[in-house]
């Protein structure tokens, strides 16, 4: 998003994957009463077409920063219901490049948890509500969340997407430099989402989609005011995930990550 990106071309490959091309097969099938999912996948399709990726699958995963600075004490971006609106993007965006509809999504606070369910078009409505979530887990330890994406997302046969949304800096900037560096040599997209206007989040943000040293640049950072997440649109939300995906995949098939 924000400028010239750096690699390091002494790293290693950890994993490769190949990306599937299902553009001939069944998509996952969506019921098209769910109309805000059914938009977003229709856009999804659009953009993932104009970069030449139609038909790929990715794994997807979400994790939310759930500090107090998200909750009514903070921002208040759980009450205000933009969580749950990003979250609704994500799976109908994954309709279209997800194996099986099914995305796991995960908080993390002082320490990290999966939610009870995975995310699907029967348990979206209400999905964060249901899971207790308010912006109470304390404070921002991002880089042990990216530690236990990896110990879930390691074992899928495809390569992933993984859409991670916080609103402040990190506890330990360079420990999460650290896991997004070393994601970086095995098959991992990182979509890093700001919300708010926190001078700390910005800044780290901009350092990680500019400055890291991974093998290949696998990180893109996107900034949403709460202004911008109430107007959020189907195809807006595409574009931001779409944007750059086409660039890692090609550069995670020059160095082999990709096959």
């Amino acid at each position: 998003m924000f400028g010239r990106k750096k690699t390091n071309d002494s790293l290693s490959v950890l994993k490769s994957v190949t990306l599937k091309d299902q553009s001939g097969f069944q998509q996952v099938s969506l019921n098209k009463q769910h109309v805000s999912l059914v938009k977003t996948q229709e856009a999804a399709k659009v953009s993932l077409t104009k970069r030449g990726l139609a038909g790929k699958k990715f794994a997807v995963g979400i994790i939310v920063d759930n500090s107090g600075s998200m909750g009514p004490w903070g921002f208040d971006f759980y009450n205000k219901g933009y969580v749950q609106t990003l979250t609704e993007f994500a799976l109908g965006y994954a309709f279209e490049v997800d194996t099986d509809g099914l995305i796991p999504v995960g908080v993390f606070g002082s320490g990290f948890e999966w939610a009870s369910e995975d995310l699907t078009q029967d348990n979206y409505r209400g999905f964060v509500q249901s899971q207790g979530w308010n912006g109470n887990g304390g404070s921002t330890n991002a880089g042990y969340a990216l530690e236990k994406v990896q110990e879930l997302f390691d074992n899928s046969e495809d390569p992933n997407l993984i859409i991670a949304v916080t609103d402040g800096g990190p506890d330990s900037k360079s420990h999460v430099i650290q896991q997004l560096e070393l994601m970086s040599r095995k098959p991992y997209m990182v979509k890093w989402l700001i919300v708010g206007n926190d001078p700390s989040a910005l800044a780290f943000g901009k350092k990680i989609d500019d400055d890291l040293r991974g093998l290949v640049d696998n990180v893109d950072t996107k900034h949403y005011t709460g202004t911008d997440l109430a107007k959020l649109t189907p195809e807006q939300f595409a574009e931001d995930m779409s944007d750059e995906l086409n660039t890692w995949e090609a550069a995670a098939r020059d160095k082999g990550i990709i096959l």
